[in-house]
């Protein structure tokens, strides 16, 4: 490495130093800027968060994977608006809008919606994912509001807490750095006088790692939100989409009542929502992804219910896989099914060098 390259090195690590408390003075690290960063567990002992080792190409896919879900969740969600879906006059009525008047405002609201989804595709910014993750919780508690079970709200913990993901993801703290292919949030800037440290995201991986707790576990919470509640449609609700469900998949509504199937799937949704709280294998939340994916194709299909519902739970399906993805996408067939901790303590390349 060059001594330019080095000296830049240096500046990105000390500003990254100084977001954690108590971690201690951090030398330059031997090794190309590409290269994932780990500290050594000793360095971060007396530190609340433990950073995780975060690829450059792993932050970049992890970005996109939660633009991509939030612009799915309100393109679709603004469709219902432009289509003006009579499902959502209750909502409106529980601030006192009379049908008719709703009506008039659905298309309005479905325009704001599809072009917050559109902003979070190209140029994410930090005050329209505040608005978004807000007007996704608004939404999901209109349902109870109404007089529906509460459920509902937490079937749709992904509408919420996935924008919030990406404003965590995509926030940074002021004087660190990212990489060249990330998207800029507006709104963190740099101080005038300050060096240049655009074209390197060391400080910014460290900023980002620190992260890693507080967003594993919000993305815990919208999978399990999103499994538990819907599990409890079947179980709990008996909602009558289960029926059409199984038949989409072959099943005769006589079968699936007479071996009690929604209590069975049900049940088994709701087991797997609690396991997304303390498992950690990487299979485990593929897996969901593979399930949840393949179950909203199956339970919205098309010309039967509108497209627009597969494309609305597009936070449903990134979720899990961006769980994945935070903790570094695994490179071999045994990592996919160890503990998180275990992945990290068997990978090379940890930085011993610190003071």
């Amino acid at each position: 490495m060059d001594q330019a390259a080095r000296s830049a090195e240096a500046v990105a690590l000390k500003a990254s130093a100084r977001l954690y408390q108590g971690v201690g003075s951090m030398r330059p690290l031997k090794r190309p800027l590409h290269a994932p960063i780990r500290y050594h567990p000793s360095a971060m002992s007396s530190s609340p968060i433990l950073p995780s080792a975060l690829s450059a190409p792993c932050i970049v896919v992890l970005a996109w994977l939660l633009r991509v879900a939030c612009g799915l969740e309100f393109i679709g969600h603004g469709a219902f608006g432009i289509i003006t879906k009579p499902g959502w006059v209750p909502y409106f009525g529980v601030i006192g809008i009379p049908p008719a008047s709703a009506y008039h405002l659905m298309p309005v609201i479905g325009s704001l919606d599809i072009i917050l989804g559109i902003l979070a595709l190209v140029r994410p910014m930090r005050w329209p994912l505040v608005y978004m993750a807000t007007w996704g919780l608004w939404t999901a508690l209109l349902r109870p509001l109404s007089g529906e079970p509460f459920w509902e709200t937490l079937e749709r913990a992904p509408n919420y807490l996935i924008p919030l993901s990406l404003l965590i993801v995509l926030t940074v703290e002021k004087g660190a750095v990212h990489s060249a292919g990330l998207p800029h949030v507006s709104g963190t800037s740099q101080a005038p006088g300050q060096p240049n440290r655009m074209k390197h995201y060391v400080g910014w991986l460290s900023a980002a790692a620190a992260r890693t707790r507080p967003l594993d576990w919000i993305l815990r919470l919208a999978i399990a939100g999103a499994f538990i509640g819907h599990g409890a449609f079947g179980v709990v609700m008996n909602k009558p989409a289960w029926n059409t469900f199984f038949s989409h998949m072959g099943i005769p509504a006589a079968v699936a009542v007479e071996h009690a199937l929604m209590l069975w799937v049900g049940g088994a949704e709701m087991i797997l929502g609690v396991l997304a709280l303390v498992i950690d294998a990487p299979a485990f939340f593929f897996m969901l992804f593979l399930w949840k994916l393949t179950s909203e194709i199956f339970w919205y299909v098309p010309p039967a219910s509108p497209f627009w519902e597969i494309v609305e739970r597009g936070s449903n399906y990134a979720a899990p896989l961006a769980l994945v993805v935070l903790h570094g996408w695994p490179h071999s067939l045994t990592s996919w099914f160890r503990r998180r901790g275990k992945r990290d303590s068997s990978a090379t390349g940890a930085v011993s060098d610190v003071h």
